[in-house]
């Protein structure tokens, strides 16, 4: 699957004068597509005049879709069926496609064209390149300025002694590097080879520093250190996004894409930051905390030419006019580093919060508070670079029985985990022996009493954003012992 951009010549015109013409591109697109369907001009012009409608009604923001989501800052995701004032993907089912099969997204319109994105086919690449387009693969996909120019997204961080508390630095920075254009990180006085390992990262820029001691309040060192690299990033670009992650942070390479296009989205809307979910990962990394002290989101972005920094203790970025808020997760395994670091990562970190005779006594009282700490199983993807580092063995299941029904839970069943999926109205349906393990979407109040769980919709921190469907059908899933997303082969 590819995404073409066209920005310059489209069938022999330098852009579309108007929206007849564009018509006549589509229909001859549709056309190729699928023989078949032979659109009517009128059904193509409809559709057309749809997304102009939808386009001056949005008042400038010009980025919308017509994939199984339609992401945008004026209005809630479409569903494959579901009607719409001025679009409704009935109108695709008719011409006799899919919603996979096109993929329509205007990213720019001005006096002299705009850029037209086309999910396609073998046979429609084939077209493609017979005119001139420019291929680019979905996974290497570039997101795109206001201007229409390539936007830059560079990363920023820091570390200290990351090799001997066990911190998953490597693999965050890793991931940093991937993602980002350039990466800063400010590197501190370490002993353990921290700084040698980093060195071998590509394109990422070490700032040597120190840690002060007078910088042992409330943490104020760490968001101390995240300026460093922000400022140095600063110095050499002056436009761009700078991404943060912590050195226990992972953003999983399978959302890459997303994280792109929402950069784009915010950078569209006029935002000058972007906030992101993160998931806790507790002890170990198939269980997750959910209460209320753990944060449900925060700020890891912020433009390059704004006034964002890093405040407090570098758990979120601040000085945001505007935030665009992703559902890209970021994987936290501060937590998650087994008895044999935690403690120690622990102790290191305190060092900085408290003075020393203050440490042993707020040791011990987290000891008391982490034992009673709830949590919840997680059998879903992990980050490559996480899974390199440690086993984590998911096998799937022989099957799996699903009560009820969603918009959404057709397009999720293949990421089920199991050899047979079994999905029926009523728990009555699931064969007694099996009803214990059965997942019941929207379960009645004698059924929450029989077959109880304790997956919330959302996590405890007050005003938490609900899950997405997704991830929320995940955590049900695997309360009952089913993986998700296993690999195929």
């Amino acid at each position: 699957m590819l995404y073409v951009q066209e920005k310059a010549r489209l069938l022999g015109f330098a852009s579309f004068p108007s929206w007849v013409e564009l018509c006549s591109f589509v229909h001859y697109v549709l056309s190729v597509q699928n023989k078949k369907a032979n659109a009517p001009s009128g059904r193509v012009s409809f559709f057309i005049m749809a997304e102009k409608a939808r386009f001056e009604l949005a008042n400038g923001v010009t980025h919308y879709s017509l994939s199984k989501r339609a992401p945008s800052a004026t209005r809630p995701p479409l569903r494959y069926g579901e009607r719409d004032p001025f679009l409704s993907f009935p109108i695709l089912k008719e011409m006799g496609l899919s919603r996979n099969q096109i993929h329509f997204r205007p990213r720019r319109l001005t006096q002299s064209g705009f850029h037209v994105y086309f999910c396609t086919n073998y046979a429609l690449r084939k077209a493609y390149f017979s005119k001139g387009f420019r291929a680019f693969p979905l996974s290497t996909r570039s997101a795109y300025a206001r201007d229409g120019s390539i936007m830059k997204i560079y990363g920023f961080s820091y570390v200290r002694n990351g090799e001997s508390i066990g911190y998953p630095y490597f693999e965050a920075f890793q991931c940093l590097s991937s993602f980002c254009d350039h990466t800063y990180l400010a590197v501190g006085d370490s002993n353990d080879g921290t700084r040698e390992k980093l060195s071998q990262l590509p394109k990422v820029t070490i700032l040597d520093t120190v840690w002060e001691e007078k910088m042992r309040v409330d943490g104020a060192i760490f968001s101390q250190q995240a300026n460093l690299a922000l400022t140095e990033l600063r110095k050499h670009y002056q436009d761009g996004w700078a991404l943060h992650l912590q050195a226990d942070q992972i953003v999983c390479e399978k959302d890459f894409n997303q994280l792109r296009a929402d950069f784009e989205l915010a950078e569209r809307n006029g935002c000058d930051g972007l906030s992101m979910r993160f998931l806790h990962f507790w002890i170990r990394p198939d269980r997750l905390a959910y209460s209320k002290r753990w944060f449900p989101q925060t700020i890891n972005a912020v433009k390059v030419d704004s006034k964002g920094i890093s405040v407090g203790d570098s758990q979120s970025l601040g000085n945001c006019e505007k935030v665009y808020d992703s559902d890209v997760q970021v994987f936290h395994y501060g937590h998650a580093l087994g008895e044999k670091y935690l403690e120690k990562k622990q102790r290191a970190l305190h060092r900085w919060w408290h003075k020393d005779a203050a440490i042993d006594s707020v040791m011990k009282k987290s000891k008391k508070k982490d034992a009673k700490e709830p949590s919840l199983a997680y059998l879903g993807v992990h980050p490559k670079w996480i899974q390199e580092r440690q086993s984590l063995d998911r096998k799937p299941v022989s099957e799996c029985w699903v009560v009820g029904s969603h918009p959404e839970l057709k397009e999720f069943l293949p990421r089920i985990g199991a050899h047979k999926v079994h999905v029926v109205e009523e728990i009555g349906d699931v064969p007694k022996r099996k009803r214990k393990q059965a997942v019941i979407l929207f379960p009645k109040w004698w059924e929450k009493l029989l077959y109880p769980t304790r997956v919330p919709m959302a996590m405890k921190w007050p005003n938490s954003r609900p899950w997405p469907f997704s991830f929320w059908m995940i955590l049900k899933l695997s309360e009952r012992g089913v993986p998700t997303d296993l690999q195929k082969g």
